[in-house]
């Protein structure tokens, strides 16, 4: 009989995908919360500023700005190389290397809530092809009632079959609070798990260099 794999038992994959995600709905929270502290504590202090000339906090207020998505030039994109796999990077964004075999976090903005994360899984012994890995890993992510799954399709990447699912979660309430791509590869008992997260405000801005990323994803053998 068939063993059935499980993602609570693969050694990093869930954790740093579950950790992925909370992240994003924390940064979230807190920084609304962080918004709520500081509007208070400069609305005490305009209307004691400006009392005596009967100005309105809304008239000495400045508008937040937004972080702009920087430009990667041609030149600043450079190939890492583990044992099974390479894969081209912008060098100008912080990498973390998460273990020797290829695990990685790439970091697109100072937050670290918009990431491109790598996770390998060892399927050694649960025969699993790229079609019911894929199956497996939707049913474990993407059937939750705060996820919706935009794309779920069987694609080629550099002439290797790939799955890509889209999908956005929501703060319970019909709020998006990120979006994720993900594509995975399967070969020689091993998966390849790419995914693309990003607050639904940066998500388009970003995508291009994500996109980028993900194309360049080649097995060695």
């Amino acid at each position: 009989m068939r063993k059935r794999f499980t993602f609570q038992k693969a050694r990093y994959f869930g954790f740093f995908v579950l950790c992925s995600f909370l992240i994003t709905i924390l940064s979230c929270t807190g920084t609304s919360e962080k918004k709520d502290i500081d509007n208070s504590t400069m609305n005490e202090s305009n209307t004691k500023l400006f009392k005596s000339e009967k100005k309105s906090i809304e008239e000495v207020s400045l508008p937040a700005k937004e972080i702009p998505v920087e430009i990667v030039p041609e030149n600043a994109w450079e190939t890492l190389s583990f044992k099974n796999y390479t894969i081209n990077i912008p060098g100008n964004k912080r990498m973390v290397k998460n273990n020797p075999e290829g695990n990685f976090t790439l970091y697109l903005l100072s937050e670290q809530t918009d990431n491109i994360m790598m996770q390998i899984n060892d399927l050694e012994g649960y025969m699993l092809t790229l079609d019911s890995y894929s199956f497996q890993f939707s049913d474990e992510y993407f059937r939750r009632t705060n996820v919706n799954l935009i794309e779920d399709k069987r694609i080629t990447v550099n002439n290797q079959p790939c799955h890509k699912f889209v999908a956005t979660a929501d703060d319970g309430h019909g709020e998006i609070e990120y979006k994720t791509m993900v594509y995975i590869w399967v070969k020689n008992n091993w998966a390849y798990n790419l995914t693309f997260t990003a607050k639904p405000d940066k998500y388009n801005e970003l995508k291009p260099i994500a996109e980028k990323v993900f194309v360049s994803f080649t097995l060695k053998k």
